[in-house]
């Protein structure tokens, strides 16, 4: 598979991150087209996107910081 983008010492891109930036650009393309059909600014749009991204990021981090705690509880109380 894939990995990316860099070299061993310096920066790095990973192919999920090219992936990212591609979805949320053709998302934002996307949605300047139907505001500008509908005739509402267009800056509502990359409020939108760049939100969306921001609170996407933050929560990925957050399920990844508390899923092995919670996969640790679930393994303590016996349910898993």
């Amino acid at each position: 598979m894939w990995q990316g983008f860099g070299n061993e010492g310096g920066f790095f891109i990973s192919s999920f991150g090219i992936m990212l930036f591609l979805a949320f650009l053709s998302c934002n393309l996307l949605i300047k087209k139907t505001l500008k059909e509908k005739k509402i600014e267009s800056k509502i749009g990359d409020d939108i996107v760049f939100w969306a991204a921001i609170g996407g990021i933050i929560g990925a981090l957050l399920v990844a910081m508390y899923s092995p705690m919670l996969n640790m509880g679930a393994a303590m109380s016996g349910s898993m």
